[in-house]
């Protein structure tokens, strides 16, 4: 695909794989106007990280079918450790921490291994009145939840950046292909990685609430003013 896209634009040549100032981009494309890197990536989410969604899922599931209660909890549950859900050693710590809710008790309760063969944060909040007892998740945030496509895409884009951070005088300009794999990328998150994510301010007193944009965005400068990543001039994003 990105070998057409070169053809299409204009390309007098190209070269696959090239050794290319002590580095191997994945193409070097020459135009009149002279060579360009190019660099193609593809957004996945990795396999470990699909699985464990999946066990986190799992895990919700089963506190449903364990526990009904008035309170709603928020499930947050990472780093599974042999691929499998181990609920039934902590069954007994869950139900005397929702038993404590009502008279007070701490909303909060962390579990790990040995007792879970996870890492599980439980997080209740106060029902409203007259709720109802039913299964208690209400949330999950699980691995596909921690991690954004915004967060995913960035640290994509800055392992390719990095790879020429140190090429020396004139170098070619530094375009990446970003392809969409089976991790979904929205215009807003690929323009929140570039140039930060969208933030609204509210000040007390003040009528007006200005929009801005929050650091962290890879085209814009640091906190200091001081430019970043300036070593890329270009991401093209193709979508399926």
């Amino acid at each position: 695909m990105t070998s057409e896209i070169a053809r299409r634009v204009g390309a007098v040549s190209l070269r696959h794989a090239p050794e290319l100032f002590g580095k191997h981009p994945d193409f070097e494309i020459t135009f009149p106007s002279g060579s360009q890197i190019w660099e193609v990536a593809t957004a996945y989410q990795t396999a470990v990280r699909e699985t464990d969604d999946d066990l986190a899922h799992d895990l919700a599931n089963q506190l449903n079918r364990h526990f009904q209660h008035r309170w709603r909890v928020i499930v947050e549950a990472e780093n599974f450790r042999n691929g499998h859900v181990h609920l039934t050693p902590a069954l007994p710590q869950i139900r005397a921490w929702l038993d404590r809710l009502e008279s007070g008790g701490t909303e909060r309760i962390r579990l790990t291994p040995p007792l879970i063969s996870c890492d599980l944060h439980l997080r209740a909040h106060r029902p409203p009145d007259g709720a109802e007892i039913r299964p208690i998740v209400s949330g999950l945030m699980g691995q596909g939840g921690n991690v954004t496509a915004t967060d995913q895409l960035r640290n994509v884009l800055r392992k390719k950046i990095k790879k020429y951070a140190r090429i020396g005088s004139e170098p070619a300009p530094l375009v990446i292909f970003l392809y969409e794999g089976d991790l979904h990328i929205s215009r807003e998150s690929l323009e929140s990685a570039l140039f930060g994510s969208l933030q609204v301010t509210f000040r007390p007193g003040e009528d007006e609430a200005p929009l801005s944009r929050a650091p962290g965005g890879l085209f814009m400068p640091d906190p200091n003013g001081h430019p970043r990543n300036t070593r890329v001039s270009a991401v093209v994003y193709g979508r399926r």
